[in-house]
């Protein structure tokens, strides 16, 4: 085990009508990025969030990567990642014509055995619930929140305490819905629990994560 890739996709439907434009989606299990050896220290977590531009054939054909810390060179391995495995189902138009389109990954990169301190560290990060799909569902989307097609992206920074409970709920970055990002920290801070994150000595400490809610109507 290198590191972990933590995404959340709480609502995922997706609805099939010819005469609705689709977005760019994932496709396959690539979504998993190993940490080079000595780039993060033990249970040091890094968020990374990568554009990538996707053609008509469902292939990444560029790649810009963000980091929240750790060191630049991790941006190139990230795009590196994603250029050579990532796979989508293209992006189509209002006439169901495949049609170059875009795709925005964002993870937390955490490294353990392959970290600068792993022989002496013993420090873990948290660790989300097996009930994370039901953090926030389509059960929870306010009716006339979205259109057919539309599809609203929350990313939220919790801060979880010792206890594996989230404290608290922030949106560094709001989306086009913030009545969306709103409800999402509200459910986070109501249903979200995890296992903490433990020191060096193996005692639980407070810690942060970042969750990301895909929010899209169900397909009936």
């Amino acid at each position: 085990m290198w590191c972990f890739l933590l995404v959340a996709w709480a609502l995922v439907a997706t609805p099939a009508e010819a005469a609705i434009p689709r977005q760019a989606s994932p496709k396959g299990k690539w979504l998993a990025v190993d940490v080079p050896p000595g780039f993060l220290k033990r249970g040091e977590r890094v968020r990374a969030t990568a554009a990538i531009e996707v053609s008509p054939k469902g292939r990444p054909i560029g790649c810009t990567a963000t980091l929240s810390g750790g060191p630049a060179a991790l941006q190139d391995h990230v795009c590196r990642h994603y250029m050579e495995n990532a796979r989508f189902r293209p992006a189509q138009d209002e006439e169901g014509h495949n049609v170059a389109g875009s795709f925005v990954a964002a993870a937390t990169l955490e490294a353990f055995e392959t970290a600068t301190d792993a022989d002496s560290s013993k420090a873990v990060g948290p660790r989300p619930g097996k009930d994370i799909p039901f953090w926030a569902t389509t059960a929870d989307l306010p009716k006339g929140a979205l259109k057919r097609g539309e599809i609203a992206i929350s990313d939220l920074l919790v801060n979880i305490s010792t206890t594996g409970r989230v404290a608290e709920c922030r949106m560094p970055k709001p989306g086009n819905h913030p009545e969306l990002d709103l409800l999402g920290c509200q459910l986070m801070v109501v249903r979200g629990n995890y296992q903490p994150a433990l020191d060096a000595s193996g005692q639980p400490v407070e810690s942060i994560d970042w969750h990301r809610i895909r929010w899209q109507l169900p397909h009936n």
